[in-house]
């Protein structure tokens, strides 16, 4: 059975507040869309109960009652379990998210850990998830440290051509489409709901309308109400682009959280394998990697260590 402590000690972990601070992320956009939404028709509202109170009609303060509590009642009892559901279902989506931007770094320092015991462990990068900078410049320095080990020399070396000219975090492309694949489909469910909720809210506000106002000869009354499918058309592209552009700089924001870890295991891999043994991953702001650095840097460490007892056993 697990222990309190031991639920305790894995939320502790920084990689797993890192998950989770992305899926509160995700979900907190929807939520702050569907606080947008909910103003906006609250607005609409109070707008047709402003104009049955200037147009004169009777019984207007029943009329504005009638309004809140079918209509937002009607819509907060048939779909808020949907929206809770919904940003369940966005909060661990954006956990699933926050894993797969760290499993890169999860799979050097797995491999760190085993890899001390076992000279002749092969690198295997997930290729699904990955970084192309770190994946190719690690798999190229284990697969160099795993040959040194073996023959029981240590060379400096540099890395291959294609790696020459990269002095800062580079954009990975595919890394990035496939990531913003996941961000594309979340905006498209969080779109659709909202644009249920908009429908549905709009035709339960003219349905009501038209009943409470049933025997009204007032032309312009009926239209006035149907006329506000363009307001209704407003409130949904507004919501449409707010959620693409929310979802899309928070793709670019989460991205720069693991580029610029990558950039750094990258430029102490290349340091070391030009002959500089002191040289550790040493990164200020990415909290989430720090457990897989701290692996990254004792495999070092327990190189040099083995390269020095090979230099002085030669000696």
């Amino acid at each position: 059975m697990v222990s309190l402590k031991t639920v305790k000690d894995f939320i502790k972990r920084e990689d797993i507040q890192f998950m989770m601070r992305t899926g509160v992320k995700f979900s907190l956009i929807q939520i702050c869309v569907a606080f947008l939404v909910a103003y906006l028709f609250w607005l609409l509202i109070n707008i047709n109960y402003i104009f049955f109170k200037a147009n004169g009609f009777p019984e207007i303060s029943t009329l504005k009652e009638a309004f809140y509590d079918h209509v937002l009642g009607n819509i907060v009892d048939k779909y808020m379990s949907i929206v809770v559901i919904g940003v369940i279902f966005l909060f661990l989506i954006g956990n699933y998210i926050g894993f797969l931007l760290l499993r890169p770094f999860k799979v050097i320092g797995e491999y760190c850990e085993v890899a001390r015991d076992q000279k002749n462990l092969t690198f295997a990068p997930n290729q699904f998830s990955e970084l192309k900078l770190l994946n190719r410049s690690s798999e190229y320095f284990f697969q160099y440290i795993c040959d040194c080990r073996l023959r029981g020399d240590f060379n400096p070396t540099t890395l291959p051509q294609y790696f020459s000219g990269v002095h800062k975090p580079v954009f990975d492309r595919v890394f990035f489409f496939h990531f913003f694949i996941f961000i594309c489909l979340i905006c498209i469910f969080s779109s659709a709901l909202i644009v249920v909720l908009s429908v549905e809210i709009h035709s339960s506000i003219v349905e009501l309308a038209l009943e409470q106002l049933k025997g009204s000869s007032q032309f312009s009354t009926k239209k006035f109400l149907l006329d506000q499918q363009f307001l209704i058309s407003s409130v949904k592209n507004l919501t449409i682009i707010t959620i693409l552009v929310s979802y899309t700089s928070l793709a670019f924001h989460l991205y720069a959280k693991v580029s610029g870890a990558a950039y750094g295991f990258f430029s102490t891999i290349r340091s070391f394998l030009k002959g500089n043994k002191k040289a550790r991953v040493h990164l200020v702001g990415f909290n989430h990697v720090r457990q897989y650095s701290r692996s990254f840097n004792k495999y070092l460490d327990y190189i040099v260590k083995e390269i020095e007892q090979e230099d002085h056993l030669e000696n």
